[in-house]
């Protein structure tokens, strides 16, 4: 009978998915993000006695630990791996979309998928369908299939500005994980500190990874406002190693950024000789933009190279992020070095001197069976056109190049949700805004749109320090960025998917000791 249930919602997928996702809408689906076909049977799966046998057959190992463990620690079900016995059962099937899964909910629960990925997000659409009904432990009949939109659907993080340890480094990807994430943006060398370890370089961390004090007012206050207290932290090659793999289990890739030709006040304040003046520099606590960058310099060059050759073992992502953007270009344009480089090589200017630094950097990492992302990239025409431009801005060029959404006005989580939040950078991002972002375009042709691999959010923590806070600044506003990057078709309206929020995830991310913010619940806007 389920094989006969699913041909057939297969064939109606196809035929007409659009039509049912929307004859559905008024139907409260739990599950954020949303699935594709969501219909609802009469009836209540229930839980004897808090118990569930999972059947292992067809069932990834790692899979089977990982909802045994969520089943038990999140909603204290005993659960019991069993082969050829339980009512959880599971079935590999082929000639489907990427991604797809399905899970038909009767007197037994059956869930199919495509490839190990699929599974995973199946049972995290699972953990979702549990609900409370009295003391009891519930989960409506109903019958779901989905799959992704997007290739790209990220979380950044920002550990530069201030540390966050392994184990909070492992909880942001277990939460990434819940929402189907796939993708964690590791921000991990800024001007305020170099946080991951280079053996060949030492002093990348013994002097870039600390700083003496932090900025905790706003930038142009006056006097400025510092907390006079040494941070510093940095992860050590192993730790690395631990994480990438943690994340591999959930099925999260990491792509780690190391800034260059800007953002390196940290780098240089371990080694000055990479710089235009060869000035000693501290690690600044201080937020913005530096004159003191990387030169151009063949010896600068080398030395990021070898910094390449130690971080890319470490990450079995296809892609590096040098971050590129917010270069400011004065010390260049006074420094000798930089000038032979323009000269050598032909260049007009210092903006040509940027697309030269880069273009090198990529060569490079493409050498290594790497791509090369950067952010904002203007001059994409100089690189070899496998690179990828993460865009800060609405996307409005066609250029067919592969491409990121990370439209600033939507994605930067640092932004506040509630006027009584505490000193933060930008203005105001409530979840509603998060809610209506569109990676691509109205006006763009389908081909044009295949070269939008995805989007993501950016959490940039100038002004949060601790684990505590960031749950609360990215909390609930990942699930609408998640709604967004798996949607295939028109998501639900707003009111659906904060009714689904109020009803289900609250209680949801409550179990998961999640702390969330409350804002919604809140007429108040920011003044």
């Amino acid at each position: 009978m389920n094989k006969i249930v699913y041909s057939i919602a297969i064939i109606f997928l196809f035929l007409g998915n659009t039509i049912k996702a929307q004859s559905n809408s008024d139907i409260n689906c739990p599950i954020i993000p949303r699935p594709v076909v969501y219909q609802l049977s009469s009836g209540d799966f229930g839980l004897v006695n808090n118990e569930l046998q999972i059947n292992t057959n067809n069932l990834p190992t790692e899979i089977g630990f990982y909802l045994k463990k969520q089943l038990e620690s999140a909603f204290s079900i005993k659960t019991n791996l069993i082969e050829d016995q339980g009512v959880i059962l599971f079935k590999k099937i082929k000639n489907v979309p990427y991604g797809t899964y399905s899970i038909n909910i009767s007197d037994n629960i059956t869930i199919t998928y495509s490839s190990e990925e699929s599974c995973f997000y199946a049972v995290n659409s699972l953990l979702q369908l549990i609900e409370k009904n009295g003391r009891d432990l519930i989960i409506k009949k109903c019958f779901i299939n989905d799959y992704p939109k997007f290739e790209w659907r990220g979380m950044h993080l920002d550990v530069s500005r201030h540390f966050f340890t392994t184990d909070e480094v492992k909880r942001y990807i277990d939460l990434m994980a819940l929402y189907k994430f796939n993708t964690l943006h590791w921000h991990l060398t800024d001007d305020q500190g170099w946080r991951i370890e280079i053996k060949q370089f030492p002093k990348l961390t013994e002097i870039g990874a600390c700083r003496d004090s932090t900025l905790i007012g706003y930038l142009n206050d006056s006097p400025r406002k510092y907390e006079r207290k040494r941070t510093e932290g940095f992860y050590t090659q192993e730790q690395i190693k631990e994480i990438v793999d943690y994340a591999s289990k959930r099925y999260i890739s990491i792509v780690p950024e190391i800034e260059m030709p800007g953002h390196s006040r940290a780098a240089l304040a371990a080694y000055p000789e990479f710089s235009c003046t060869g000035k000693q520099l501290g690690v600044p606590g201080l937020w913005g933009q530096f004159e003191d960058v990387f030169c151009s310099k063949p010896q600068t060059i080398e030395f990021i190279k070898k910094i390449l050759d130690e971080v890319i073992p470490l990450f079995p992502s296809k892609y590096i992020h040098i971050g590129g953007e917010e270069v400011l270009q004065s010390r260049w344009l006074e420094c000798s070095n930089c000038t032979k480089v323009i000269e050598e090589n032909k260049l007009t200017g210092v903006n040509e001197l940027q697309s030269f630094f880069v273009k090198q950097i990529e060569t490079y990492l493409t050498s290594k069976g790497k791509v090369l992302i950067g952010r904002d990239l203007n001059y994409m025409n100089k690189l070899s056109g496998t690179s990828v431009s993460m865009l800060s801005k609405e996307i409005t060029s066609n250029s067919n190049y592969y491409k990121i959404a990370n439209d600033s006005e939507y994605c930067n989580f640092n932004q506040i949700q509630y006027k009584l939040e505490k000193v933060v950078v930008g203005s105001f991002l409530p979840l509603e805004k998060v809610y209506e972002f569109n990676p691509i375009p109205k006006n763009f042709t389908n081909l044009e749109s295949a070269y939008i691999l995805g989007g993501q959010a950016n959490v940039w923590t100038e002004y949060i320090s601790s684990m505590f806070q960031l749950e609360y600044m990215v909390f609930p506003r990942a699930l609408a960025m998640s709604q967004v990057l798996w949607c295939r078709e028109q998501k639900p309206s707003f009111e659906s998917f904060k009714k689904t929020l109020i009803d289900y995830q609250f209680p949801f991310l409550y179990r998961y000791k999640v702390n969330y913010s409350i804002a919604i619940l809140n007429p108040e806007k920011v003044e």
